[in-house]
């Protein structure tokens, strides 16, 4: 199973070639769903399966995206609730290596 999500982050700083913008990044992310073999009942790992967002300033189009597919999952979605059913979610913050880090781009309109 995949879930697809529209992404905004609004008023996002860039440092470039000494400047600071202020960008409105819109954009999407889509995450994969594996089983969490730490609690398989009430848990499941979500790994990113693609991330693309992109914003317009001076003249230029600023693009953040995946280079790569994530191999190790770092989020969970968790059951905290059965009735009414309700569930919690944890997104890692942890920088992927290198080879997948998210790239900058600039390209003039």
């Amino acid at each position: 199973m995949e879930i697809p999500c529209s992404m905004f982050a609004i008023d996002a700083k860039l440092e470039y070639e000494g400047n600071t913008l202020a960008l409105a990044f819109s954009g999407r992310i889509k995450e994969r769903v594996d089983v969490d073999p730490n609690d398989p009942i009430s848990s499941v790992k979500l790994r990113v399966i693609g991330f693309r967002m992109s914003a317009q300033a001076d003249g230029m189009t600023v693009t953040l995206e995946q280079n790569d597919v994530d191999v190790d999952p770092k989020s969970r979605l968790r059951m905290s609730q059965s009735f009414p059913p309700n569930s919690s979610s944890a997104m890692s913050s942890h920088s992927p290596p290198a080879s997948r880090r998210l790239q900058g781009e600039h390209r003039p309109s």
